[in-house]
């Protein structure tokens, strides 16, 4: 390990393959947008880096996980990972990305939401009801199209990892919208 004692910062020098990637991010780390989301590879460097050395991890803990990043890359090092976050929608990212899923029960779900979501109301003044805040970045229609949505994975996907997937999905469906909007009123 590389030991730095210096009074300058400045006088530390940059290597660049802690700043660089050759290799694509794993798509589940897209599963949702997160601000200040911490780079894949570094954590997949890091745990490379300490095989090397002969550093036996046998469990992570990050304090501050936000979206799951070290969680997901310790899941794929074969490391346990413990995690927390005062941010209860980081901590339903990092859930989400760090769990396995059989993709003919997530098709199922999906099936089951896609033919159920016709059937599925939106209660009367439930948008009146919904408060000043969501009113201000949601139309009468949108907001329902997202109740209806959000109401149906209630309804069709068990609780459990698999309903906190959809959950999350919905919830980048929330921030994109968001986001998008807040850009665009700026």
């Amino acid at each position: 390990m590389i030991s730095v004692v210096t009074a300058e910062v400045g006088d530390v020098a940059v290597d660049d393959e802690w700043n660089l990637s050759d290799s694509a991010e794993y798509l589940m780390h897209t599963i949702h947008a997160y601000p200040a989301k911490f780079p894949a590879f570094i954590a997949s460097k890091a745990f490379n880096y300490a095989q090397q050395e002969g550093v036996d991890v046998g469990k992570v803990a990050d304090i501050f996980c936000g979206c799951g990043t070290v969680a997901l890359e310790a899941k794929l090092h074969g490391k346990d990972f413990w995690g927390c976050d005062i941010n209860p929608v980081a901590t339903l990212i990092a859930k989400t990305k760090s769990e396995s899923y059989a993709s003919e029960v997530l098709d199922s779900y999906y099936k089951e939401i896609e033919t159920s979501v016709e059937k599925t109301k939106v209660p009367s003044g439930a948008y009146v009801a919904s408060g000043e805040r969501l009113q201000y970045w949601f139309t009468e229609t949108s907001f329902n199209k997202l109740y209806i949505l959000r109401q149906t994975i209630e309804d069709k996907v068990p609780s459990g990892k698999y309903r906190d997937a959809f959950s999350c999905l919905f919830s980048s469906i929330l921030f994109s919208r968001l986001h998008q909007d807040g850009l665009q009123n700026q």
